[in-house]
């Protein structure tokens, strides 16, 4: 739970300040979301400082070491510029007739490009803290839009399904802005939709007496897709740190975008597996 939220008021380059926060949480012990403190510049505002608990006394004053990571400006135009790896999928989206799922990949696309903008201190359009969010809560909804358009339930299921994953996504990330809790927020959301994928290409490869989908499927789109998408999970949950994530990101970005062009389907009325 976020405990405290505070504007410090300091260039990037100071060693040391402090900030008098409200405490409203008790129990447990204190840990720094993720150990970063996240800050702009150049017109972006103050330093923002978020606070991950417990167990402090009321109007408790909190003493940080600031210190500027390595960050190099390719880095920083690069995790902008890796978001146009989102584009083959757009393009797929429109191609296979998923209208709502392409709209998603667009926002996301355009979200996650301003946040990077601000977090790599280039532009900020809109405070941090909303960016975010915003950052977050879309890709998040593109990946778990992706696997349900993989179950190919009727489209009108699909989208009920959709808006319903959407209103109660912004609760889960509103509560869990942490990068650590996104795998398990993608596993609630799009697990029972992955589980149905599996058990479908184990029934209809028995009922046609065939490997289902076409092995041809299998080679150019689904291994490729499955191996990029395994790649970026990894990535973010075992491999990226505040040491590396300046460029380790960056991969995140390009596995995972990729993956979904070679995992949406082909619609059920022009797919060969089928006939």
């Amino acid at each position: 739970m976020i405990a405290c939220v505070g504007e410090l008021s300091a260039s990037p380059s100071a060693e040391r300040f402090k900030q008098n926060c409200n405490w409203v949480n008790n129990s447990g012990q204190i840990n720094l979301n993720q150990g970063n403190i996240y800050g702009m510049q150049y017109g972006c505002g103050p330093w923002y400082l978020t606070v991950y608990a417990p167990g402090i006394a009321n109007t408790t004053e909190l003493s940080i070491d600031v210190s500027v990571p390595y960050d190099p400006l390719v880095f920083r135009w690069f995790r902008v510029i890796t978001n146009l790896a989102f584009m083959p999928a757009i393009f797929v989206g429109l191609k296979r007739r998923f209208y709502a799922e392409t709209m998603i990949y667009t926002l996301t696309f355009i979200l996650s490009g301003v946040y990077h903008l601000c977090e790599a201190e280039l532009h900020c359009f809109k405070g941090y803290s909303r960016l975010h969010y915003s950052d977050y809560y879309a890709s998040d909804l593109s990946i778990i839009a992706t696997i349900w358009a993989m179950t190919r339930l009727a489209t009108s299921k699909r989208h009920i399904l959709l808006i319903a994953v959407a209103i109660l996504l912004q609760f889960a990330v509103t509560e869990t802005l942490r990068s650590s809790y996104h795998f398990y927020i993608n596993l609630v959301f799009a697990g029972p939709g992955l589980l149905y994928v599996c058990s479908q290409y184990v029934f209809r490869t028995v009922k046609y007496g065939r490997i289902y989908p076409s092995a041809r499927r299998w080679v150019f789109n689904l291994l490729p897709g499955y191996l990029l998408a395994t790649t970026g999970a990894v990535i973010n949950l075992i491999i990226t740190g505040s040491e590396n994530y300046y460029y380790v990101h960056c991969i995140w970005h390009i596995t995972i975008m990729l993956s979904v062009a070679f995992l949406l389907p082909v619609p059920t009325d022009d797919d060969m597996d089928e006939m």
